[in-house]
């Protein structure tokens, strides 16, 4: 069995063939996030390393928590988030692919990091 995707269906594609490599054989997985961590850091996102964007588009340093996650427990809820964030993305299964897969990525693509993708 195969299976295509673009963009989330990317996504798909590559957890398809990672988490069920019985029966997968094939895919395509055109612009597809492989690791929501690299991802969510990509679109500005959060998982307790917090670096607040400036107006000119440069980044600071890394703070802390934003204020709703502050706490004694911050760095456990932010590590968990990590790690779920991990084990739900393609690359934490990748090693079980066993089928063909070809990985279409632009250059130009403003949605995935281009160099997200080199990891697969």
């Amino acid at each position: 069995v195969g299976k295509y995707g673009l963009s989330y269906g990317g996504l798909n594609t590559l957890q398809a063939l990672a988490r069920y490599p019985d029966l997968f054989q094939v895919g395509v997985a055109n612009a597809p996030v492989y690791n929501w961590i690299t991802q969510a850091r990509y679109e500005g996102g959060r998982f307790g390393d917090v670096q607040p964007e400036f107006s000119n588009g440069y980044r600071t340093l890394s703070l802390g928590p934003f204020s709703d996650q502050a706490g004694p427990q911050w760095l456990q809820r932010a590590q968990a988030n990590e790690k779920l964030a991990y084990e739900s993305s393609p690359v934490s299964q990748m090693a079980n692919v066993v089928g063909r897969l070809m990985v279409i990525q632009g250059d130009a693509d403003d949605e995935v990091a281009r160099g997200a993708l080199s990891q697969v």
